[in-house]
């Protein structure tokens, strides 16, 4: 059995709970973030030690779902090196697919007090989630309090494999892996082996927080969006993400497929 059919399988021992459930008891659109990069098999264990205490998404009788998401900047890249440079009023734009059911929003998060992540969320056509149409730049300038057309263009597409448990206390885990991101010019980083875990709460360290700690295991700053782009152009402000591209994305420092 291979680490992540490991995983897969660790998830579907746990107790079931439908979207709705999910959606009702942790909606968590104002929280707070804390995000790990673990060997998969850790991934695994992790489950394993909070199974007592979680409830999986399913879906259609399936636990494990595609995500794509395309992030939006401008030409001047004003989110990531908002973001980079740990800016007060951060934002990020994009586009999220779920693959399997067929359905796409547009999400505009922003940077909170006290670290916590504030997101807005607009059902979006599937067939544009490529580009940004007249009621989705609404939607943002509104958001982000500007006004007239905000310049924003597709700059950044991921792609992953995403499993979601529901832990005590409304908080919710999700654990990512198979990541990979790619580029309009055809640039591409991926994570093999590897799992992106964020837990997610209203305020306090959840149980998976803790179990992660005792093994060893630190939150860490990570970015799908910033992370990926610093991993492809070495010419970028990374500070942020310097821990994060120690390992494992290996290569790193050339605009050429990287694969780690």
């Amino acid at each position: 059995m291979t680490e992540v059919a490991a995983l897969h399988a660790a998830v579907a021992a746990l107790p079931a709970i439908q979207l709705i459930g999910l959606q009702g008891e942790a909606s968590l659109l104002s929280r707070r973030e804390r995000k790990y990069l673990v060997p998969v098999s850790v991934a695994a264990s992790l489950v394993a030690a909070v199974s007592s205490d979680a409830l999986a998404l399913q879906i259609n009788g399936e636990r494990s779902f595609t995500y794509q998401s395309i992030y939006f900047d401008t030409p001047g890249g004003q989110s990531y090196l908002a973001a980079a440079r740990r800016r007060r009023h951060a934002f990020k734009v994009r586009t999220r697919t779920y693959m399997d059911a067929g359905d796409c929003v547009l999400e505009v998060k922003l940077r909170g007090s006290r670290g916590r992540t504030i997101k807005s969320r607009l059902d979006y056509p599937t067939n544009s989630s490529g580009q940004l149409n007249d009621s989705g730049r609404d939607f943002i300038a509104q958001v982000l309090g500007t006004s007239g057309e905000t310049a924003l263009e597709p700059t950044l597409t991921t792609t992953y494999q995403r499993s979601t448990l529901l832990l005590p206390g409304d908080s919710r885990l999700t654990i990512d892996t198979g990541f990979y991101a790619t580029t309009p010019s055809g640039e591409r980083v991926s994570l093999e082996g590897f799992a992106i875990i964020e837990s997610k709460s209203r305020s306090v360290a959840t149980v998976a927080d803790r179990t992660l700690w005792r093994m060893g295991f630190r939150p860490i700053r990570l970015s799908k969006f910033g992370t990926s782009l610093a991993a492809m152009d070495p010419t970028l402000p990374s500070n942020r993400w310097t821990r994060a591209l120690r390992s494992p994305w290996t290569g790193r420092r050339t605009r050429s497929t990287v694969s780690v």
